[in-house]
């Protein structure tokens, strides 16, 4: 097997081509022509009193058509031998001799001889040219369609998988794998055609490791089913110490695709007889190099999702970091004024203002407790930790749930529009009441302190609906997705003195998705704002 592989990778090896004239040149071939060529000479035969001996000839020209695109070169060589033999012993004077009376006899015969020769000849290369052409364009086609799956397919297991099928249909394989080699040169199934992960692992176990170091170290493969590589000339040297490896019961194929680097290997389950011609090899190299292409494509992906989890990361930094020093320090700067206050002039107060002290103090600590739970829910949605828990509940509950959780004074302004026929939904009534109170919550905030908040809720046979107006300023053009991200303010209010990390409707967009919904934004005529909140029931 090794020579045979020296053989193979040097191109010193006999390969097969279309059109090649011994590959038809069986006992089959011989005896069909001979049978066409009697056939042919029994119908000239019983037509004799009509057909002239140029007639003899242009028919037999058809057989020797006809055998040269079946049968290849030798064949209608031979056929055209037989040719000239019948048309000398049945239709030339004498009959029945291969005599001749007439010396201008012999001229016509051998020019026969030679238009069939050529004529075959001529056959026969037009029948290469046109398996050529259509070998061609199917491996054109192949290629084609394959660098589209390639290109269309985000998926890049699945492209791979395609691919894989292609090379098992090229070369008659029915078990192939990819092995990657991991940043720890650790070896890794990545995806498998014909073959379980369990059975591709059997690669990996330590009889076989060496062989697979071997091929991602040297850049060369091993197996009967190899590539014609560039440093071929140098392929003897490079298989000295390879010896161990014959008679490999699969072949190993590398996969370029780091920076010229081998970090892959095409693994192949081959049979006995594996010969692959030129054309083979060619079309097999294009479809690893796409296989190289899917391996970059996804190490690009995954370098550059990195890239943008390291750049998220910075700027949630960044923005906790403001958090922190602008409205964790607001609470905390008054509470500690008040506490130095009440120590400093504590007893000279009277009762009722030691009592709006406290109670100040008491509306601070419950401002930074909201915003530490809020930046702790955010976490636990982007963990994927915070799922519902689906319950049938009367929709007028959570409502009724999410007023309770304002004053008397917020609720005078919050006007409600319920269909009294909402009945019941599955939902998780304890985020669903967050996003709604969230949400009003920010409408009362940011409207004027005379205005409505408008909260209505309507039901179908497919969605539950919920939509808040108000009238405050309304969205600036351009930020009706931007403020669902976490910790991004409306420009509007960058500036302003009303208090606010960007989280809350961050969390709403959150439990909004996991319930299967959607929330959008848009200005409401007039002036203000419009929140919907669609759910799937």
């Amino acid at each position: 097997m090794f020579r045979k592989l020296q053989t193979t990778i040097t191109g010193k090896s006999r390969f097969f081509y279309p059109g090649d004239s011994s590959r038809s040149s069986t006992p089959v071939a011989y005896i069909f022509s001979t049978a066409g060529v009697a056939v042919m000479t029994l119908l000239l035969k019983s037509l004799s009193a009509s057909v002239t001996l140029s007639d003899v000839y242009m028919l037999n020209l058809l057989v020797i058509i006809v055998v040269s695109i079946q049968f290849g070169r030798l064949v209608a060589i031979f056929t055209s031998l037989l040719c000239v033999l019948c048309a000398d012993y049945f239709f030339v004077p004498p009959f029945y001799t291969l005599t001749v009376a007439d010396a201008s006899e012999w001229v016509a015969l051998c020019v026969f001889l030679l238009v069939s020769i050529v004529t075959g000849q001529l056959t026969e290369r037009l029948r290469i040219q046109l398996q050529a052409a259509s070998q061609h364009d199917r491996e054109m086609t192949t290629l084609a369609e394959t660098s589209w799956e390639v290109a269309s397919e985000l998926d890049s297991k699945r492209a791979m998988s395609y691919i894989l099928r292609r090379i098992s249909n090229l070369l008659n394989v029915r078990e192939l794998a990819v092995v990657v080699a991991d940043s720890d040169d650790d070896l890794q199934i990545f995806v498998t055609e014909g073959l379980s992960v369990e059975e591709a692992q059997s690669l990996l176990i330590e009889q076989w490791r060496g062989a697979v170091k071997f091929v991602l170290s040297r850049a060369l493969p091993l197996g009967s089913k190899s590539l014609q590589y560039p440093n071929a000339n140098s392929a003897h040297e490079a298989y000295k110490d390879a010896s161990s490896y014959d008679n490999l019961p699969f072949s190993l194929v590398p996969i370029v695709y780091t920076e010229g680097s081998v970090s892959a290997v095409l693994y192949l389950k081959t049979g006995e007889s594996t010969d692959v011609n030129r054309r083979e090899q060619q079309i097999l190299t294009a479809l690893v190099n796409h296989v190289g292409l899917l391996l970059q494509r996804e190490q690009s992906l995954r370098a550059e999702a990195k890239a943008q989890a390291v750049l998220e990361a910075d700027q949630m930094k960044t923005a906790l970091l403001a958090m922190v020093s602008h409205d964790f320090r607001s609470p905390l700067t008054s509470i500690k004024a008040t506490i130095q206050t009440l120590k400093s002039t504590g007893e000279a107060l009277a009762q009722e203002e030691q009592k709006s002290l406290l109670n100040d103090v008491d509306l601070e600590v419950d401002r930074i407790n909201r915003m530490v739970t809020n930046i702790l829910d955010l976490s636990r949605l982007e963990a994927g930790a915070w799922r519902p828990k689906l319950e049938s509940i009367p929709i007028s509950e959570v409502i009724g749930m999410t007023l309770a959780g304002f004053d008397a004074r917020a609720n005078a302004r919050i006007i409600v529009q319920n269909d009294a026929r909402l009945g019941s939904a599955l939902l998780d009534s304890v985020q669903i009441v967050q996003v709604l109170h969230n949400l009003i919550e920010n409408a009362l905030k940011y409207s004027p302190a005379d205005s409505d908040v408008g909260l209505r809720a309507t039901k179908t046979d497919s969605h539950l609906e919920f939509v808040i107006e108000d009238r405050g300023k309304g969205l600036v053009a351009g930020e009706e997705l931007q403020i669902f991200k976490p910790f991004y303010r409306g420009r509007s209010l960058s500036e302003s003195n009303v208090p606010g990390v960007g989280i809350g409707l961050a969390i709403c967009s959150g439990l909004v998705a996991a319930h299967g919904g959607k929330i959008e934004a848009k200005n409401r005529e007039g002036g203000g704002s419009i929140f919907r909140v669609t759910l799937p029931v």
